[in-house]
């Protein structure tokens, strides 16, 4: 099957919301305790991030992106994954890094479950996330 990824507009997003809230509510439960749907929801209408559907014959995934300028790089930086499938998506990446280096981004970053560096041997392994609960 052939995904296609779909960058969407900060002034769509309210529109497509109720295709993609269950995709955002289980990727925020199941690693991203810090956020919620709704402070993605906002950061996407404010232009903070920008939201990508999957679609092969409906939307099967979402990936939310955020840029990050430094000095002498922009890094687009993938901040949120969602839906089924990533083993076939994650196959046409390469749509994600033109869209990326279309809106001036130098270098792609991702965080994602251990699989996904098996996946996608071209990108090269810079850093361990490491979380550790200090209260509670």
């Amino acid at each position: 099957m052939v995904y296609t990824l779909t960058p969407i507009p900060p002034d769509q997003v309210s529109a497509i919301w109720p295709y993609v809230r269950e995709f955002v509510e289980k990727a925020v439960s199941g690693s991203m305790d810090y956020t919620t749907a709704n402070e993605v929801y906002l950061d996407l209408v404010n232009r903070r991030m920008t939201l990508c559907t999957i679609s092969g014959d409906k939307i099967e995934a979402i990936v939310c992106v955020e840029i990050h300028e430094y000095e002498g790089v922009t890094t687009a930086s993938v901040a949120l994954t969602g839906g089924s499938g990533a083993f076939n998506w994650l196959k046409d990446i390469g749509q994600l890094e033109e869209w990326c280096a279309s809106v001036g981004a130098d270098e792609l970053e991702l965080t994602g479950r251990t699989a996904w560096q098996r996946m996608l041997p071209e990108y090269e392994q810079k850093a361990v996330v490491l979380t550790k609960v200090l209260h509670g």
